[in-house]
């Protein structure tokens, strides 16, 4: 069975759908749904693959026109301008809109529309409504969102989280002489890179590792330096990322929402439970729909620094309470396996091909 997925991030989201390619089951072709921003950032990187890809992508792009018959995944922003260039395809095809943004029945969108808006919201409404749109999601909140402003058929629409691989995120018994925190995500100003730094100088006898890489390291360019902190930089392979987490005892995620981003799901998390690791994290809308306070992870409230070192110290102190979080974490994240994660999309993909519309969740 083929599947064309037109994204941005190519396969990173979809872990789960690249291993069933490589168990046979389907076929993927992947194309960048912004192809001209893509073939100047190659030029300007240097990224002949980047580039390729790119005028690959122009090439589809031409020939979509024609297509028909197909199952193609799209990947696109919620009320993204561009997506006037794509509608076309739902004419002879069927379309999967994946799609993480939770809100939908508010004015509060990661695209503003710039201009054309009239058109481009008319635009949007047809490509939802369309009868050859189908949806998955990776949170209930925004099936219910779009179900209500849209008036969509609920059983066009899927629940299909992100997945971990208990291949590389496993746990690890051995115990650690001394509790180590763990931080793991891009340096980004909204990913609470401000309260990373001032809780790393509130803890100066404790060791902690950062992951990462990003635009706004200069936020914490000090405190890297210090010698209770391991910087270990960017790490894109998933087996060393397992084996880092299984060394540490907490993971911190102080991400905030701004006014176009959310944390609105958080792979991090689970892949930190799953190496058993307790997960302290802000109250954005990705880690409530995975986290629940004080059973198999700690919530705290977006930008209280107080409280994320209050919770911290508990979670420090209390042996009991941490090996509690840890055992109901490893259950709560059954769900989110890449074996059931596989399992809901090769369900939703023969769906959609055999013309069964029954949601399966």
């Amino acid at each position: 069975m083929d599947l064309i997925i037109i994204h941005d991030s190519e396969i990173k989201y979809f872990e789960a759908l690249k291993e069933l390619e490589n168990e046979k089951k389907i076929k993927i072709a992947t194309f960048y749904l912004h192809f001209i921003k893509f073939f100047f950032k190659g030029l300007i990187r240097r990224n002949l693959k980047m580039i390729i890809k790119s005028i690959f992508s122009f090439i589809f792009y031409l020939n979509s026109f024609l297509i028909k018959n197909k199952i193609i995944l799209m990947g696109i922003a919620p009320y993204d301008f561009r997506l006037i260039f794509w509608v076309h395809l739902l004419n002879k095809n069927k379309v999967i809109f994946h799609n993480s943004w939770p809100y939908w029945t508010e004015n509060d969108y990661p695209e503003k529309v710039k201009f054309g808006k009239n058109f481009t919201l008319k635009t949007w409404e047809k490509f939802i409504c369309h009868k050859n749109l189908y949806i998955v999601n990776i949170l209930e909140k925004a099936k219910f969102e779009i179900i209500k402003k849209y008036n969509k058929d609920k059983d066009k629409i899927f629940i299909i989280p992100h997945c971990y691989n208990p291949y590389y995120f496993y746990l690890n018994n051995d115990k650690h002489n001394e509790i180590k925190i763990l931080y793991v995500g891009r340096f980004v100003r909204e990913k609470g890179l401000e309260y990373l730094r001032d809780i790393i100088e509130n803890f100066k006898n404790v060791k902690f590792g950062i992951i990462g890489e990003g635009k706004d390291k200069y936020i914490l360019q000090n405190v890297l330096k210090k010698q209770n902190v391991l910087y270990y930089g960017y790490i894109g392979n998933k087996k060393r990322l397992g084996e880092i987490m299984r060394e540490y005892d907490i993971l911190l995620l102080p991400s905030y929402k701004t006014n176009n981003w959310e944390e609105v799901f958080g792979i991090v998390l689970i892949e930190a439970m799953a190496c058993g690791l307790v997960c302290i994290s802000t109250d954005c809308i990705g880690p409530l729909h995975i986290v629940k306070d004080m059973e198999n992870g700690i919530i705290v409230k977006q930008k209280d620094l107080r409280m994320l070192i209050e919770k911290i110290k508990l979670v420090m102190e209390k042996n009991d309470l941490r090996e509690k979080i840890k055992e109901k974490a490893l259950k709560s994240i059954e769900f989110y396996k890449i074996e059931n994660v596989k399992r809901l999309w090769l369900d939703v993909i023969n769906k959609i091909s055999n013309g069964e519309f029954n949601a399966i969740n």
